[in-house]
């Protein structure tokens, strides 16, 4: 469940997700019933008043997950200013010079892992996201690849390469595994047009 920084707010949110995956439409009158059914003291303290005001700044909803992108960086900046503060708390305190730099990279560290961890999510979440998946498929069509040059391979894959995936080749050594995908690339940059980076921690620099 998102946090908002006011606990009113968060009480509506949760209460508007209540009546959506309970398939009942959510406005402002809908919502304001199903506040007044919770315990929580700061959802019986909302009033529609607040919730008109609410609605009516809310241009439109076809922009509802670019608000909610907003929402969760601003979260993000809340949560980096935190993270300095207790920075420069460490910094001032007793110790060695090296581990307060550690205690400083674990915090930080721990936002970036924050950002990347994968929690348990409600199954109607992940459906939201399957059916928005499908839609987009259905107005867009499947994503085009780009082939791999072996018709085979590019069969057994659906289409050759696709972007969002991470692909393994695997080989003994010798075998010609860093030529084969230097070769890739090169045929992606110079015959699709496409960006590409190439990396290597075996090859020579030469």
């Amino acid at each position: 469940l998102l946090c908002f920084n006011d606990t009113a707010t968060t009480e509506i949110y949760t209460a508007i997700a209540d009546l959506v995956n309970s398939t009942k439409a959510a406005d402002v009158i809908t919502v304001f019933e199903a506040l007044k059914r919770y315990r929580n003291e700061a959802a019986r303290e909302v009033d529609l008043v607040y919730l008109n005001a609410l609605s009516a700044s809310v241009p439109s909803a076809a922009n509802c997950r670019r608000y909610a992108e907003i929402v969760a960086e601003k979260w993000s900046q809340r949560a980096i200013i935190e993270q300095a503060d207790d920075a420069v708390t460490i910094a001032q305190g007793q110790g060695d010079a090296a581990e307060k730099l550690d205690k400083i990279l674990t915090g930080f560290g721990s936002l970036e892992r924050a950002r990347d961890e994968r929690k348990p999510s409600r199954m109607s979440e992940v459906m939201m996201g399957v059916v928005d998946h499908l839609s987009d498929l259905a107005e867009n069509g499947q994503p085009p690849g780009w082939s791999t040059r072996f018709p085979g391979l590019d069969k057994k894959l659906r289409g050759g390469f696709r972007g969002g995936r991470v692909y393994l080749l695997g080989g003994r050594p010798g075998m010609g595994k860093s030529a084969l995908a230097l070769w890739w690339q090169s045929k992606a940059a110079c015959h699709d047009a496409l960006i590409c980076l190439y990396l290597s921690q075996e090859m020579p620099k030469h």
